[in-house]
This record gives C-alpha cells, sequence and structure tokens, in this order.
C-alpha cells in the first residue's frame, strides 16, 4: 500500500492492539468451513512444513497451525501487534515488517498463509504483495488468502469508536476470480475455494483461496535425486509423512546398489522366530516383506526406522540410505538377484 496507507494502517492496529488481542484470542470468529479451509491447507504442504503467518497480527493463529504440524513465524505491520503475539505466543518468532517487502530470501517457505492480512490494501499494492509472497514460497509451495467478498472500499474505523478509540482504517472488498485471476498471472494455479454467505453479524460473504506456486518440490534423497511427476503428485502426502520409511522404500539409483549390496552381519529374523532367506525378503514401496509368514508391518517398521540394533539387510546402523523415486505409484518389489551387483541369492528353505 502507499506509505500514507502503511502509516494509517500500522497506526490504526497499533491503537487498537491490546483491544483486538484481548477480544479474539483464538479461532472465535473462525467458522468450521474456514478452519476445513485452513487443515487442507496444510495437508497439502506435507510434513512439518515452515509456514509464515502473513498479517499475524496478535499471533492467534499460530497456535493453530502449530498444532497441526507446522512450523509457523510471523510478520506484521503493526509493531503492537508483534509485541502482543510475542507476549501471548512467545514460542513462535514474529517480527515487524510490510508485506510489500517480506523479510525473507526466494523460495525459503512451504506455505504462506494470509488471513485477512491483505483486505487493507489497494489493488496496486496487493499486486506487489503477492509477488512478495509466490517469491518466498518454494517450487510446490501453497499460498492461502482469506478476504471478504464484494466491491469498493468500507471506513470500518468508526467500528472501533464504541470502544473509545478513534482511528481510521479501510477495508478493499474483491470477488474470487478477480482474486484468482492476479495469482494467475503470477503463475500461482488455484487449487481450492471457498465462498460462503455472511452469518451473524458478518456484512459480508468471506472467502478462502488456496494457490500452489509452479515446480517441482526438491526430493527428500538430496540434490540429484529424481522423480517423476506423476509420483510426486499421488504419493506426496505420504512420502513427507513418513520421514523415516524413506531409506528403505527402493532402490537407490545413485549408490547404484542394492539393499543385499552390504553382507548383513546375521540373517534377519521374522517375528515368527523363522530365519527368512533372502529370496523370500521383498522390498516394496512403503515395506518390506517375510514370504514365510504375514509379517508386513512388524518387519517393515523395524527394519525401516532402524529401530533395532542394526538394519539387517544393509548392515547400516540408523542411518537414512538416500533413495530415488519410481515413476509409478504402485509399489516396487526388487528381487535381490536382479540388482546390479549384488550376489545370486540363495535357494528358499
Amino acid at each position: 500500500m502507499p506509505q500514507q496507507g502503511e502509516e494509517l494502517t500500522r497506526t490504526a492496529y497499533d491503537t487498537v492492539a491490546d483491544l483486538y488481542a484481548d477480544t479474539f484470542t483464538a479461532t472465535e470468529p473462525e467458522q468450521p468451513l474456514e478452519l476445513a479451509m485452513i487443515d487442507h491447507f496444510v495437508a497439502l504442504l506435507g510434513h512439518r512444513p515452515r509456514v509464515l503467518d502473513a498479517g499475524c497480527g496478535a499471533g492467534r493463529m499460530l497456535p493453530w497451525l502449530a498444532a497441526r504440524g507446522c512450523r509457523p513465524e510471523g510478520v506484521d505491520l503493526s509493531p503492537g501487534m508483534v509485541r502482543r503475539a510475542r507476549t501471548d505466543h512467545p514460542a513462535y518468532p514474529c517480527t515487524v515488517g510490510s508485506l510489500s517487502e517480506l523479510p525473507l530470501a526466494d523460495a525459503e517457505l512451504d506455505g504462506v498463509f494470509s488471513w485477512y492480512s491483505t483486505i487493507h490494501s489497494p489493488d496496486v499494492d496487493l499486486d506487489r504483495m503477492l509477488s512478495e509472497m509466490a517469491r518466498v514460497l518454494r517450487p510446490g509451495g501453497h499460498l492461502l488468502l482469506a478476504f471478504q467478498v464484494g466491491d469498493g472500499v468500507r471506513d470500518i474505523g468508526r467500528g472501533f469508536a464504541a470502544y473509545g478509540h478513534q482511528v481510521t482504517l479501510y477495508r478493499h472488498h474483491r470477488s474470487v476470480e478477480a482474486v484468482a485471476s492476479r495469482l494467475d498471472r503470477r503463475g500461482m494455479r488455484v487449487v481450492a475455494r471457498l465462498e460462503r454467505d455472511p452469518l451473524g453479524s458478518e456484512g459480508e460473504p468471506q472467502a478462502v483461496v488456496i494457490a500452489r506456486r509452479p515446480g517441482r518440490m526438491k526430493p527428500f534423497g538430496g540434490v540429484g535425486h529424481r522423480r517423476s511427476g506423476r509420483a510426486m503428485e499421488a504419493g506426496e502426502r505420504t512420502w513427507r509423512r513418513m520421514p523415516r520409511l524413506r531409506w528403505a522404500c527402493t532402490w537407490s539409483r545413485s549408490h547404484r546398489q542394492s539393499p543385499w549390496s552390504q553382507e548383513p552381519q546375521s540373517a534377519p529374523i521374522c517375528p515368527e522366530g523363522r530365519e527368512i532367506p533372502r529370496a523370500d525378503v521383498h522390498i516394496s514401496a512403503l515395506w518390506c516383506a517375510c514370504s514365510s509368514c504375514d509379517a508386513r508391518d512388524a518387519i517393515g517398521l523395524h527394519c525401516a526406522t532402524g529401530r533395532g540394533p542394526t538394519n539387517p539387510w544393509s548392515g547400516m546402523r540408523d542411518r537414512p540410505r538416500p533413495v530415488s523415486y519410481q515413476s509409478s505409484p504402485r509399489p516396487l518389489s526388487l528381487r535381490p538377484g536382479r540388482a546390479p551387483g549384488a550376489p545370486r541369492p540363495a535357494a528358499p528353505c
């Protein structure tokens, strides 16, 4: 927003910071539909995402995001609001800053959460804010915007007069289509949208839009590991929520070796107490299974997470192995005799 507009907004929220923070301590104003959209937004981000609450105010939404597995941090234009956020929610870092010039590097965040924080900005400044939010998102990251639907500008500063505060504060209303068009011009594809009628004392319809920055997410195995777009779209949430299962999932092409290329210290034992010949052990997309008994989960969790003393098939001790991703979401089965460099397996007992 123009400097004069930023100053008006900063002054207004500095004036009402304590009143606002004491009135809205958590998610009192939100409806279940809106909270469901936030849950959907978090689910799109994957495991332990770093999320910026852009325009965090007094920080009331930071604990809500953290409770859903995010690593939230806040930024707000108003020093008074940031003061209350640091006081009421000291576990989450909050800084003073403008949404038009976010104090973050490029592609640094998994998600940007803008909960009614762009409503005081005219269109020309909204464009700059959206560009900044897209800049700090990594490829494949998501942006959530909440706003009032409609046209024109409202003076909402008069609503604080009843509480003894004389402030000047304007709110800009936009349609969902207008916001989606602005996001599209910045390469942000809208993946979810919600528009509902006003409830209770609300004077206007409310909307929530979620958009995705194009590009592939960084592979979890590290630099140089590739996976197909189909696998990324189909298995993203599953893989990101199983960070310690990744290395036992499939043969590592980067090392050009199979899980059996290192001689195990001892033959693996299944939960039934039987020794498992190598030919009876299969590595699939999510589990290791003994064909002698139905012990997929027990063996898979034991060897895949490294909770046992040693991973029985590789001789590695609690050390993750890089993973390469398959081009199909179907489980990949590898038999030890087919892996390059692997010894010929013994016949099943």
